[in-house]
């Protein structure tokens, strides 16, 4: 299915976002297929960051339209945005050290009863909600391959898995859209395709929907359907993996 068949999960209009002088983002246009693995290079600097900061709620934009699912969210706080199934990943993921790692994916999942104050103390009212939240981040362990570590201290596993162990939070809420900024930085090389192995089983079989900020070309190219290339806060161009490296402007700006 091509990129004008394919529904749209996310559009961006004119989007804008200055910092003092500077034009970090400047007027973007852009959209996101449904069940599609989208990539956005450029070198650093050129806004990457602060358009997923912008998309996700972090950032306020000083203009322009953000619409997810077909639902306008430029007001909305980041954590409704999550709610609403677009979730973000970090560049140096957010973890909870003092605790393992299947304690990590418990964290995140909303609405747990347990929290509640009122409903704390009636065990009755929220254990199988725990019960099955366990089985839940068991189930999507095993499919990171990460089961072998579930009981090992966030802080001991290696890097690779720190960013596996982030996907694995956010999936514990079934996002529509997840937002990855360099999910292989710092990465050992072996570990780097699988993490792309499991981002498109990810989509595959859940249907799920990547957008995936990377500098590992070679390895980026190979899994993803479309291509965004940002340049000094502007999208300088969109294709196919094989239509951006046949543009020999690319060349020119990215190298």
């Amino acid at each position: 299915m091509s990129k004008q068949e394919s529904k749209e999960i996310l559009t961006v209009k004119k989007l804008t976002k200055t910092f003092g002088g500077l034009v970090a983002v400047d007027s973007v246009d852009l959209s996101i297929n449904e069940a599609s693995i989208t990539g956005l290079i450029g070198p650093n600097g050129s806004g990457k960051s602060t358009l997923f900061n912008l998309i996700s709620g972090v950032t306020t934009p000083d203009a322009g339209n953000i619409r997810f699912e077909n639902e306008e969210i430029d007001s909305l706080p980041s954590d409704m945005r999550f709610k609403k199934g677009l979730a973000r990943g970090f560049q140096d993921p957010r973890l909870f050290f003092g605790m393992n790692v299947f304690e990590n994916m418990l964290v995140p999942p909303i609405n747990q009863k347990g929290e509640n104050p009122l409903f704390a103390i009636m065990k009755n009212l929220w254990r199988q909600q725990e019960i099955d939240l366990g089985g839940k981040a068991k189930s999507v362990m095993e499919e990171l391959r990460m089961i072998s570590v579930a009981l090992n201290s966030a802080e001991e596993i290696s890097a690779g898995q720190m960013k596996l162990l982030q996907l694995g939070q956010l999936l514990m809420n079934s996002p529509k859209l997840v937002l990855l900024d360099e999910p292989t930085a710092g990465v050992a090389p072996s570990l780097t395709e699988e993490i792309f192995e499991i981002i498109k089983q990810m989509r595959d079989q859940r249907q799920i929907t990547f957008f995936i900020i990377e500098h590992k070309l070679q390895v980026l190219f190979k899994y993803v359907d479309f291509v965004y290339v940002m340049h000094r806060g502007r999208i300088f161009a969109g294709g196919t993996p094989e239509e951006v490296v046949a543009n020999p402007e690319l060349r020119e700006i990215y190298l």
